[in-house]
C-alpha cells in the first residue's frame, strides 16, 4: 500500500515539475500559452531546487518500482522518458542555447 502511494507520488510530482519546467522556460510553449512572469522568475531563481525534487521524487518511484516490482511497468516508463524529455529540452535550450546571454542578465 505504502509503495503505491510512493510509486504514483514520485511519478506525479517529477511528472508535474518537468511541466511546469517546460510550461515556464520553454520559447515553444510560452508562444501558446501565457506564463505569467512571476512563474519564470520563480523557476529561474530556483531552477536546481525544482530540478532537484523532481528528480528525488522520481528516484523514490524507481527505487519503489524496479526494487520492489511496484506499479505498472509501461506507466513508469512513459512518464520516465516524457518527463525526461520536457526537462532536457529546456535544460539544454537556457543552458547551451542562451549561454551567450547568461552573463549579460541583470536581477532586480
Amino acid at each position: 500500500m505504502i509503495g503505491y502511494l510512493l510509486f504514483y507520488a514520485g511519478l506525479l510530482i517529477s511528472l508535474i515539475i518537468g511541466l511546469l519546467y517546460f510550461r515556464d522556460l520553454g520559447d515553444i510553449p510560452q508562444l501558446v500559452i501565457k506564463t505569467k512572469r512571476v512563474n519564470v522568475d520563480l523557476f529561474i531563481r530556483n531552477e536546481y531546487q525544482f530540478l532537484a525534487i523532481g528528480g528525488g521524487a522520481w528516484l523514490v518511484s524507481a527505487i519503489v518500482h524496479l526494487g520492489f516490482g511496484v506499479g505498472p511497468s509501461w506507466l513508469f516508463w512513459i512518464a520516465t522518458i516524457w518527463t525526461g524529455a520536457l526537462v532536457a529540452f529546456v535544460w539544454v535550450y537556457v543552458h547551451k542555447g542562451l549561454r551567450n546571454q547568461k552573463e549579460l542578465i541583470h536581477y532586480s
